[in-house]
């Protein structure tokens, strides 16, 4: 089945780059029913979950599975790469390029399942922003971060960007993606979105990914100051980096204490990934206040995770060694093709 209610997910889908390569606790048995419970009737403008889809037609020999447990239900080229959906016994992913390269993964039978790391370190998101009820995603993929943040706080409402048109088919045809008051999917580029933009969100997520790592034009300082002229004042901005290159995530950090100087740094640390939330200004008490936020009961109530465990490893940006570091401009990528300007 899909995901209940109308959702979405800012994940790991934009374009390409070149030089920003990179590659629980648990609660009681209680508490873990009472999260399915929540996240089962998070949506604010529910649907039926779409029935699960057929099997399909034998696919052509260069849509063979890629292993004995392994079926391709969709696959599309475009022109960020090909964009497949493959079923893995009870899991779904969606992939970019090639069916074993992995942007985003669900267990339909299980709504409340976190599959990867990432999406509970962004949901820490709603320790600094707990009442966003407006919220930016750039990005698109299988509904694991929106439906987790719903399940979190219901109320939030979001727009979710997405440059290529092939996920967003892939996610209403095989995620149970649907738009709704509350829900709106926008197909184009996340930097020229938010710089048309009018008013503020109370939430920016940064989850875009392609398979090759980070878009250029997403990441440089004056990108950051745009998102920045977006943010409402109490407001925060979440983004997904990657540390599997020591230099370049220095320089990414840099970037962002360049332009929000109150930024705390959460380190995964079962993968690369690496989430920073910026606010406009200081938050009393910092990593302190977020650790105690998480303590809250009806977080481990209304999900299927630790967050306490998310806010543990909280770290300031000024305690980050960014010694020969420097701050990521447009004009490092400007004049390079199209290295992810799409």
């Amino acid at each position: 089945m899909g995901w209940p209610g109308c959702v979405a997910h800012a994940d790991a889908h934009a374009a390409t780059g070149s030089w920003f390569n990179g590659e629980v606790k648990r609660s009681s048995r209680h508490l873990q029913a009472a999260a399915l419970t929540a996240f089962a009737s998070a949506a604010a403008c529910s649907h039926p979950s779409p029935a699960p889809a057929p099997s399909p037609a034998a696919p052509p020999a260069s849509a063979a599975p890629t292993s004995p447990s392994d079926t391709i239900l969709f696959r599309k080229p475009s022109r960020f790469g090909e964009v497949f959906v493959v079923q893995n016994g009870p899991q779904r992913c969606l992939t970019l390029d090639t069916p074993k390269d992995i942007q985003s993964c669900i267990v339909p039978a299980e709504p409340g399942k976190v599959v990867h790391e990432y999406v509970r370190y962004l949901t820490a998101g709603i320790l600094v922003a707990p009442d966003a009820p407006r919220t930016l995603m750039i990005g698109l993929g299988g509904g694991s971060v929106v439906g987790i943040m719903r399940s979190a706080a219901p109320g939030i409402r979001f727009d979710i960007v997405e440059i290529n048109d092939a996920v967003v088919e892939a996610a209403r045809r095989w995620f149970g993606i649907t738009e709704c008051e509350s829900l709106h999917v926008h197909v184009g580029d996340g930097r020229a979105f938010v710089e048309g933009a009018h008013g503020a969100w109370d939430m920016i997520v940064l989850d875009a990914f392609s398979s090759e790592g980070i878009p250029p034009h997403l990441g440089t300082e004056e990108f950051l100051r745009a998102i920045r002229g977006r943010t409402s004042p109490d407001g925060a901005v979440v983004a997904n980096l990657w540390n599997t290159d020591p230099v370049l995530y220095k320089n990414m950090l840099r970037t962002y204490r360049e332009v929000f100087p109150a930024t705390y740094v959460f380190e995964g640390r079962e993968s690369g990934n690496v989430i920073v939330i910026s606010l406009q200004g200081e938050l009393d008490g910092g990593c302190t206040t977020i650790r105690a936020r998480a303590r809250d009961a009806r977080w481990s109530a209304r999900l299927s995770f630790d967050l306490g465990a998310v806010a543990a490893v909280c770290t300031p940006i000024a305690a980050v060694d960014l010694a020969g570091s420097r701050v990521l401009r447009d004009a490092e990528w400007k004049g390079m093709g199209d290295g992810g300007v799409r």
